[in-house]
């Protein structure tokens, strides 16, 4: 359906009010270009003028503002521009209402040139210490995917990926189909494990989490062994929750990669590195019946011409 026309100088008198010096002046003229643009008027014209009414102390006055953004962000990207800076600012904002309305509203806009100066308020919005706006920018964030994934899959966060991780597990408790129970198993593994390729601290949280979910649905990771396999440079901590998940994942089908590994490790020069590999080796051998003898092989050699350990 065609935009109706507003009548003759209908749109000048909205601009005028708009810049009036009267602050409640200019809120009323808001409230009808919004009411205006509800019923099919085209008020696309008056962007400018409205715009000039976003930087305000008044929530109430703001949303309506936000509003119209929204309305227009699609046949207008090239003006919506123009309200990134006072965006960004709100997201600073004191009141936690106001930096989640903004950065609510920039994820609605759907504009693809608002989207790179997104990233940065919506990662700082992320750690917010305000738990709405947190979840509001965790919405955001599955918006942002809709519109560009590589964004997101760079934008990750620890805190999120374990939340929601969380929320899915607590809701499988009342799914009685096996083949959805298969398809959320299938879905929770990528995000668990871009957490690996965070700095150790983080890891090192990713995977005590990971091994209690583990105690609860070992299927979860069961094709994934191979990404908990020690870096040289992983902290020692780091190494042990690895080893601790990897003796969790052991099965016939992938034991022979695990003792390979396992087999490395206890050639290291780090003492406690090695005493906790061979240990995981024995672990490993009371778990799986049929690797037993090849796990007894594995512990032998790496002691056969070492000092005690």
């Amino acid at each position: 359906m065609s935009l109706r026309a507003p009548r003759k100088g209908e749109n000048y008198e909205l601009s005028v009010d708009l810049n009036s010096e009267y602050r409640e002046k200019r809120k009323d003229a808001i409230k009808r270009v919004i009411a205006s643009m509800t019923v099919g008027k085209d008020v696309s014209g008056l962007f400018p003028d409205v715009l000039k009414n976003m930087q305000t102390d008044d929530l109430e006055q703001k949303k309506l503002v936000y509003l119209y953004l929204m309305n227009y962000a699609k046949t207008q990207p090239e003006l919506v521009i123009l309200a990134v800076n006072t965006f960004v600012k709100d997201t600073d904002d004191p009141n936690p209402l106001v930096r989640a309305l903004a950065i609510r509203t920039m994820g609605v806009l759907r504009a693809e040139k608002i989207i790179d100066y997104l990233c940065d308020p919506l990662q700082k919005c992320l750690r917010d210490e305000n738990p709405y706006v947190r979840k509001t920018a965790a919405l955001c964030v599955a918006k942002l995917y809709d519109l560009k994934p590589d964004l997101v899959l760079d934008n990750v966060n620890g805190g999120v990926v374990l939340a929601a991780v969380k929320v899915i597990m607590i809701h499988m408790r009342n799914v009685h189909r096996e083949d959805l129970i298969k398809q959320l198993v299938r879905k929770m593994a990528p995000p668990l494990v871009t957490l690996l390729f965070s700095p150790p601290e983080v890891q090192w949280v990713a995977l005590r989490n990971i091994n209690l979910l583990l105690q609860k649905r070992p299927d979860i990771l069961q094709n994934e062994m191979r990404v908990f396999f020690c870096k040289y440079n992983d902290p020692l901590y780091v190494k042990v929750e690895k080893l601790d998940i990897m003796v969790t994942l052991a099965g016939d089908n992938n034991v022979d990669a695990l003792l390979s590994e396992l087999k490395e490790y206890s050639s290291e020069v780090d003492v406690d590195f090695v005493r906790k590999s061979i240990k995981a080796i024995g672990q490993t051998a009371v778990k799986i019946d049929s690797a037993a003898e090849r796990c007894v092989v594995n512990i032998r050699e790496p002691e056969l011409g070492k000092q005690p350990l």
